[in-house]
This record gives structure tokens, sequence and C-alpha cells, in this order.
């Protein structure tokens, strides 16, 4: 009689499994490998290394201030700069703007473009330009007196952005001084006036540079009468009307200054709208 001979039994669910198990740590095994990798690169080789800093577009302020505005504020608001500190590339902001360079006056705005090629960060800086100086005068002081303790004054740009503090100057054609008696209270990095007020302001300025007005100062006495006034070297005073552009008042501003009795009047009045009114 013969004998039945058995075969093993193979599980291949538990192979199955063993196989997953293998595969699944062959898995982990690489991603472990792989973030040490580049943990190694970001962070201990020289990939992202800084060589060099470079300052573009400066002129007002020195570049070793700048880099170390630019550097203490890494280190404020990135906790890995702070540990790696800022000879790692990745770890430059992309832009500064506002609060973040309130120790730079003159400085708008910061760029930092990264040169990985060449491991060089480039600071472009965007300056402000002057444009005038707003003054918050007293009544009692005269308007353009540059005693400190009566006038207080500050550097003005062509937003309207207070930005430096400056000595009260004498008005004229290169430096356009506003003395103003409404507001008292002259923050620096604020707008000099409030909404649609300063977009009419530069209008006024832009009329009265193209009529050829050659400009004593201008006064805002009352911010709820929405007027300014302009003194002029040597003739009239002009007011202007800040609930309007003041640009449809150029062609008869123009003429009156063409005119040739332009200094013997004592005021133009613009402040109606398509109106004027002088004498």
């Amino acid at each position: 009689m013969s004998k039945t001979k058995e075969l093993p039994v193979v599980d291949f669910q538990e192979r199955r499994n063993r196989r997953r198990k293998v595969f699944f740590g062959l898995i982990v095994g690489g991603a472990l490998v792989a973030c040490a990798g580049v943990g190694w690169v970001v962070f201990k080789s020289p990939v992202f290394e800084v060589r060099a800093i470079e300052v573009l577009g400066s002129e007002d302020s020195k570049e070793e201030v700048i880099i170390d505005v630019v550097k203490k504020n890494m280190v404020q608001h990135s906790f890995m700069a702070r540990v790696f500190g800022a000879e790692n590339m990745l770890f430059w902001p992309n832009r500064l703007t506002g609060r973040d360079i309130e120790a730079l006056p003159t400085v708008k705005s910061i760029e930092i473009e990264k040169k990985y090629f060449e491991r060089t960060i480039q600071v472009v800086v965007e300056e402000r330009s002057p444009f005038g100086v707003w003054c918050a005068a007293h009544e009692e002081s005269a308007p353009t007196s540059t005693t400190e303790e009566e006038v207080v004054c500050f550097w003005f740009d062509g937003e309207g952005t207070l930005y430096r503090r400056s000595l009260g100057v004498e008005g004229g054609s290169l430096i356009k001084v506003v003395n103003d008696y409404a507001q008292k209270d002259l923050v620096l990095y604020k707008k000099i006036l409030p909404g649609a007020f300063l977009e009419n302001f530069f209008s006024v300025t832009e009329t009265i540079d193209a009529a050829g007005v050659d400009v004593r100062d201008m006064r805002l006495i009352d911010l709820t009468r929405q007027e300014l006034e302009v003194r002029t070297q040597s003739g009239p005073t002009i007011y202007f009307s800040l609930r309007f552009r003041a640009d449809g008042t150029r062609p008869a501003l123009t003429s009156l200054v063409e005119s040739g009795n332009f200094k013997s009047l004592t005021s133009v009045d613009f402040r109606v709208e398509n109106r004027v009114y002088y004498k």
C-alpha cells in the first residue's frame, strides 16, 4: 500500500506581510537617508553659505548700517536665522519695509536678491526722494522759524510720507515748505494729509511748478476749511481748495504769471471750482 506524501503548508499571507515590512522599511530608511542628506546640504555644506553681501542703490545710508539692520531683522523674525545666523542664504528675507527699516529713515524699501550660483546676497535699496519739508507750526511762532522748540519739521517724500526730522528752513523754489497750523502732532512714517487731500495737495504743487510761481512757503491754517495758502516771493497769496484737484487752475494761473502784473496782485483765489478771483 503506497503512502501519500504530505506537502509543506505555505502561509502566503505571512510571506506577503514580511515583504511589505521589508519594503516599508526600505522606504523609511531611504527617506531618513534623504532627509539626512538634505539636512547636511542645507545646514552643513557650503552650498548655501554666504560668500559676499552687496548693497545696491544706497547713497544716503552707509552700507554697513544697512547690512546690520537686515541681519538684526532676520534674528528678530526667524528662529532658523537665530540658530544658524546670517551665513545661510536660505534664511535671508525677500523684502523689508515699514517698521522693519525704521532705523533707516531715508530708505523706503529693501529687496533681497539671492544669487545662489555666486553665493552672493544682493541688498537692493530704494531710497526716499525728498519732496519738501512739513512743519507743525504753533500760532505764536514765525512760520519759517528754525527754532526747534517752536516748530517741529520733517522731510516728506513724493508719496506724502514723513520720514526724517528736519530743521525748519526758509522756503523757496527748490525746497517746498508747508507750515501746518491745523495738525499739531506729526508722526514719522505717517502721511502729511488724510485721504483725497493728499492727492489734491500734490496737484497744487504740480500746478504752481508748471506755472513758474516762485513760492515762499505754503500754509495749512484749518483742515476743516480744506484750503491751502501759497505765499509767493514778492507777489500775491494764492488760495487753493483741497476738495478738488488743481489741474484746472493751471491755464489761468499761467496766464496771470505771464501777464507781467502778477507781482502787483495781493491775492489769487481758486477755492471755487472752475472760477478764479484776483485783486
